[in-house]
């Protein structure tokens, strides 16, 4: 994770061949202090995603997003 990030968070989601699928915000939870999001993924066909979560500076990374089942 982006260490210790204060603001909001970024998260988008692309197919493998580099088209956004989604995007959302992140908020930050006041009585936890985490980000969190739940999101519905039921329309997204099997197979292989890219996420990508950043900070409004542009600061961030990719991981690989697998949905195993419909």
């Amino acid at each position: 994770m982006i260490p210790e990030e204060q603001g909001n968070l970024n998260m988008t989601i692309y197919d493998l061949s580099g088209r956004l699928l989604r995007s959302f915000k992140l908020e930050r939870t006041r009585e936890s202090q985490l980000h969190k999001k739940e999101i519905d993924l039921s329309d997204l066909a099997k197979g292989a995603y890219q996420l990508h979560i950043s900070n409004d500076r542009g600061e961030g990374y990719y991981m690989q997003l697998v949905k195993i089942k419909d």
